[in-house]
């Protein structure tokens, strides 16, 4: 399987394994001298790029996994839907998806930063 040719049952690479595919945070993955090498990609309190014109179904989530919240998002818009969605304090993270083909683009959590 792939997992255990790259390493990744013992690296430090966050990653998730559904169903036999591996699913890496959004980062760099580099291979220097023969071993994996990764560099999380984190915006804090700032839309990532990518994200400013496309259309995103973001899914709100409690703490137990459960889907509280759900709004789409239209290109320059989910700054703000975000935000929306975080104004309630029983949504623990957001999940942010293309909406044309439903694939998944980030995890978004709440800010740890104090103001």
């Amino acid at each position: 399987m792939l997992k255990g040719r790259l390493g990744l049952d013992t690296s430090r690479v966050p990653h998730v394994d559904r169903h036999g595919l591996v699913w890496l945070e959004r980062g760099e993955l580099n291979v220097i001298d023969g071993c994996l090498h990764f560099a999380s990609g984190k915006y804090v309190d700032q839309i990532p790029p990518v994200f400013e014109k496309r259309i995103l179904s973001l899914r709100a989530f409690d703490d137990t996994g459960m889907m509280v919240d759900a709004a789409l998002a239209q290109p320059g818009e989910a700054d703000g839907v975000i935000r929306r969605l975080f104004d309630n304090q029983a949504v623990d993270h957001i999940d942010a998806h293309n909406a044309t083909r439903g694939c998944f683009s980030a995890r978004i959590e709440r800010s740890t930063a104090t103001a």
